[in-house]
C-alpha cells in the first residue's frame, strides 16, 4: 500500500440501525497460555497521532474492564517527553457542574495505602513541584473534607532550615491571612 495518498489500507463499516448487541470487529487472544501475545498493537512512526476515537454521541469514549489484581490498568511505558506533558486533559469548556477527573474508592480493606500519590524522586530535581494548584476564580483554591475522626492535614518535612509553611505576598487588606473558626467562634491572624 505503498502508492497511498488520501486512501486507507483497511475499513470496516457499518450502518445497521438492528439495536442487537455486537461488536462491529472483535479481535480475541483466546488461549491463556499466550501470555507474549498483544492483541492490538499500533506503530506511528510519523510525527503524528497513533489512534484517535471520535465519540459522536452521548457515551462513554474508553471502556476497560481488567481482571488484574497485581498489574496496572493504565500503563504509560517509557515516555521521552521533555516540555510536553505525558497527560494531557484540556479544552474541559462545556463543564456546568460536571468534574474534569474523579478518583473514588469504597474499599473495605483497613491496610495501608495511599488513594493517590503524587513523587517526584530525584532530589537533584530542585526545580520541580510536586503539585501545583492555579485558581483564578474567587473561591477557595482547595478545601479538605474531614468527615471522620481523623487529622485534616498532616505535615511531614525534613526541613532544617526552610520553612515548613510560608504564606508568601497575600495580598489581604481588611481580612484575615488565616481565620481559625468553629461554629461561631473564631480566632483570626493577620500579622
Amino acid at each position: 500500500a505503498n502508492a497511498l495518498t488520501t486512501g486507507g489500507v483497511a475499513e470496516f463499516h457499518s450502518n445497521s440501525p438492528d439495536t442487537g448487541t455486537r461488536s462491529v470487529v472483535h479481535i480475541q487472544n483466546d488461549h491463556t497460555s499466550a501470555v507474549n501475545a498483544t492483541a492490538l498493537k499500533v506503530v506511528q512512526d510519523a510525527a503524528e497521532t497513533a489512534m484517535f476515537l471520535d465519540q459522536g454521541a452521548d457515551g462513554i469514549g474508553i471502556d476497560i474492564d481488567t481482571e488484574s489484581t497485581t498489574k496496572h490498568a493504565i500503563r504509560v511505558l517509557d515516555a521521552k517527553t521533555t516540555t510536553g506533558k505525558v497527560i494531557e486533559i484540556g479544552e474541559c469548556d462545556a463543564l456546568t457542574t460536571g468534574n474534569i477527573a474523579k478518583f473514588y474508592s469504597n474499599s473495605v480493606s483497613d491496610g495501608s495505602r495511599d488513594l493517590v500519590t503524587i513523587t517526584n524522586n530525584s532530589t537533584s530535581a530542585t526545580g520541580a513541584k510536586a503539585l501545583k494548584i492555579i485558581q483564578n476564580a474567587a473561591v477557595a483554591a482547595m478545601i479538605i473534607d474531614q468527615n471522620a475522626n481523623g487529622l485534616g492535614l498532616k505535615i511531614e518535612s525534613a526541613a532544617t532550615t526552610s520553612e515548613v509553611i510560608k504564606i508568601q505576598d497575600a495580598a489581604s487588606t481588611t481580612g484575615a491571612i488565616i481565620n481559625i473558626g468553629k461554629e461561631g467562634a473564631q480566632h483570626s491572624a493577620n500579622r
